[in-house]
């Protein structure tokens, strides 16, 4: 099983298949769990006023129930990936059929939108062969990360830490956009943007994986 903050380079050399970081030297911004009503438009807000795009990995039950923010999203120029149907915490140890089903239930919502990439990160990013494979034969390939936030603790200066600590100039980063980080999301990514900005970071804005 695999569930780490910052990936040792000795696993990203077992599983070379799964996506660890971005093929060229530009940050690739991700959020998790959403869309949320309150926490994804915080997000856009901020994006679109640093003319910044992202890659959203919807879970499909929250996309079904707010359809206008997944078109929010692609209408801002961001990209939207497959997070499972439902996020279930325990679906690494589940029986195949289920892990087929909440992968399928979810890449058939975000298929009906455009900037849809063949994406799948496990829920928690507890992963296991079976549920690679699966999203392999749909023609998804697995992301992972470079760089954990845990901005789900809800604390500003914990996700300042984790984004100084950031070198790789290729760094998948990843955010969420869920309940647990709608009230601090939008400064949080603010000030995590102008720390990678003073840097010297570059940001992607198109994504080819």
């Amino acid at each position: 099983m695999i569930s780490l903050t910052s990936p040792p380079v000795l696993v990203k050399t077992i599983f070379r298949d799964i996506i660890w970081e971005n093929t060229i030297d530009e940050l690739v911004l991700t959020f998790d769990d959403g869309p949320h009503p309150r926490a994804t438009k915080k997000v856009l807000d901020v994006l679109t006023k640093n003319n910044l795009k992202a890659i959203f990995f919807l879970i499909g039950e929250n996309a079904v129930q707010n359809l206008d923010l997944v078109k929010s999203i692609v209408d801002q120029g961001s990209y939207i990936a497959n997070h499972s149907h439902s996020h279930f915490k325990n679906l690494f140890l589940t029986g195949i059929e289920n892990i087929r089903e909440q992968i399928f239930e979810c890449q058939n919502v975000i298929e009906n939108f455009p900037n849809n990439l063949k994406l799948f990160r496990p829920p928690f990013g507890r992963l296991k062969g079976k549920m690679k494979k699966i999203s392999a034969d749909i023609g998804l390939k697995t992301m992972m990360w470079t760089k954990l936030t845990e901005d789900w603790y809800g604390e500003q200066a914990r996700i300042r830490n984790n984004v100084m600590e950031i070198k790789q100039r290729n760094s998948i980063i990843l955010f969420h956009d869920n309940e647990y980080t709608s009230e601090i999301i939008g400064p949080a990514l603010q000030d995590s943007i102008s720390i990678l900005n003073d840097k010297g970071f570059s940001f992607a804005r198109t994504f080819n994986f």
